[in-house]
C-alpha cells in the first residue's frame, strides 16, 4: 500500500502517474478550494464548489467507514 500527500496551492484537476516495481498506475487528481473560507469565490466557480463538496463527502464516507470497523 502506497500513501502519497500531494499539495498545490491553486484548485485545478492534474493526473498522477505512480509506478513502483510492477505496479504502474495513472490517476485523475483534483485539488479542491476551501470553499468554507473562499465562499465567493466558490460562488463564482461552481465547478470548485462541486469539487469542494465532493471531497468533503468523501472525507466523511472515510471517517464513518472507519468508525464502523472499529465499532464492529
Amino acid at each position: 500500500m502506497l500513501f502519497i500527500d500531494i499539495e498545490r496551492t491553486q484548485p485545478g484537476k492534474s493526473e498522477i502517474r505512480i509506478e513502483q516495481d510492477d505496479f504502474q498506475s495513472s490517476l485523475p487528481i483534483y485539488f479542491a478550494a476551501n470553499c468554507k473560507n473562499e465562499f465567493g469565490r466558490c460562488l463564482k466557480e461552481p465547478q470548485l464548489a462541486y469539487w469542494y463538496l465532493r471531497a468533503k463527502l468523501g472525507d466523511y464516507q472515510r471517517s464513518l467507514e472507519a468508525w464502523w470497523r472499529e465499532a464492529h
